[in-house]
């Protein structure tokens, strides 16, 4: 029962993690391209 308890845990943790991750990504891809566009502007 106690090792179920801490399953739901683990995967609600593990959710935000890869979401954080993606939106980092998407950031830093903005920030790329935004750098690209000033220095080629």
């Amino acid at each position: 029962d106690i090792k179920r308890s801490h399953e739901p845990e683990k995967r609600r943790h593990e959710l935000p993690i890869a979401l954080i991750g993606v939106v980092i990504a998407g950031v830093v891809l903005i920030f790329l391209i935004f750098n690209f566009v000033f220095k080629g502007g």
